[in-house]
């Protein structure tokens, strides 16, 4: 959140036994802020860094894994594989939106970037909770509607759902070129009205609606498979059931399970961040001119001060959403966990990396074992139920 200090900044005051006496807005801002909620400057310096580091290499781990997997693309790899390349591009431009927020670095203070910069950050948030809607959209009509859902490819479907989500994403994003504005050498918050109502629109519609319609159609995605679990006991031959079951929470576990964890996880993020931010509007700043020694006596700037290190807490929980799908994926999806691992043995000594594909072969065969003897059971048993 950025602040529009435009029409306060003739009021500031410059006696002040020295406190906080600059000639730039922000860095009077940064100063005071450093005063009195030094809490907020040390998580925006020293921990919102430790989540661009997992971020940006867990990010670009998923991207390889499942670029890999692209020749046999599912609807599950072109969804997940652009939400990583939203994320990652979120990461990288949050990088110098907080480069100049919370360090006074000038990285994005420059005419037109400063309003082009914060259409594509606005993009990349946006991105995120529409593609996980599409992706459970498309997952309930699968299950529910299997039927009506093959009617076309699955394999082209994809590209032409996530296309549809990118250009609303653009169309929801544009508005940010009037809410920003270059002035006096700085990126500042423009008084625009459109702009503000726009912001609510949106934000309430991607950050509170689709979070919750996202869950909502996670619910009926595990009501229907139950359905469908239940169907297939009963229409399916007593050899084939055991195998129909099994194969079944294969499928389970691989698409829905990873789904909803991802799914919940976002709307853990996303509404505590939407509710602070609405928040904005209902405790102010207090009154700039007031010499800063007095600030801390202050009822006013004392609200607005616990509300600011509350609210960069929030922030911080809300940036993990972008950063943390690589441990979901590691924790539900085999497959995923397998070319990981795959990837990280090429650089181990070749004496470890012999030792641990002499265990992965014996595990395979014992699986292999296992399923063998497996299907002779069930062969057994259906010769055995024969008249």
């Amino acid at each position: 959140m950025a602040y529009n200090f435009t029409d306060v900044k003739n009021n500031l005051t410059t006696s002040d036994s020295g406190l906080c006496v600059h000639q730039n807005i922000y860095e009077w801002y940064n100063c005071v802020i450093d005063l009195y909620a030094s809490s907020s400057v040390v998580i925006d310096r020293y921990i919102t860094p430790v989540w661009y580091v997992i971020g940006i290499l867990g990010n670009s781990l998923i991207l390889k894994v499942w670029i890999r997997r692209m020749k046999r693309a599912s609807v599950v790899t072109s969804y997940l594989t652009v939400l990583a390349m939203s994320d990652l591009l979120l990461l990288l431009l949050h990088i110098l939106v907080e480069l100049k927020f919370a360090w006074n670095i000038r990285t994005i203070d420059a005419p037109a970037w400063c309003q082009v910069i914060f259409v594509f950050y606005m993009f990349a948030q946006y991105m995120s909770p529409m593609l996980i809607v599409g992706f459970t959209l498309e997952r309930f009509i699968s299950i529910a509607m299997p039927f009506k859902s093959e009617r076309f490819s699955k394999r082209n479907r994809a590209p032409i759902e996530i296309c549809a989500i990118t250009i609303l994403g653009i169309a929801l994003s544009i508005p940010q070129i009037f809410g920003w504005t270059f002035k006096d050498g700085n990126c500042l918050g423009s008084n625009s009205s459109f702009f503000a109502d726009w912001t609510w629109f949106s934000d309430i519609l991607v950050f509170c609606i689709l979070p919750i319609l996202s869950f909502l159609l996670n619910i009926l995605v595990v009501l229907f498979a139950k359905r469908s679990m239940n169907q297939r006991k009963v229409t399916a031959p007593l050899s084939s059931s055991h195998h129909s079951k099994s194969s079944f929470k294969t499928n389970l576990r691989v698409s829905t399970i990873t789904l909803l964890c991802v799914s919940f996880y976002r709307i853990f993020t996303v509404l505590p961040v939407a509710i602070i931010f609405a928040l904005q509007f209902k405790i102010p700043m207090g009154d700039m001119s007031m010499p800063v020694s007095q600030m801390k006596y202050d009822k006013t700037w004392n609200n607005y001060f616990s509300y600011l290190i509350a609210k960069k807490i929030i922030d911080e929980i809300g940036l993990t959403q972008y950063s943390c799908n690589v441990f979901i994926y590691l924790a539900t999806v085999n497959h995923f966990r397998r070319d990981v691992l795959k990837m990280f043995r090429k650089w181990l000594p070749s004496n470890k990396r012999d030792s641990m594909e002499l265990q992965s072969y014996n595990s395979n065969v014992s699986k292999s074992t296992y399923n063998s003897r497996q299907g002779l059971t069930f062969k057994f048993t259906e010769f055995s139920t024969l008249p």
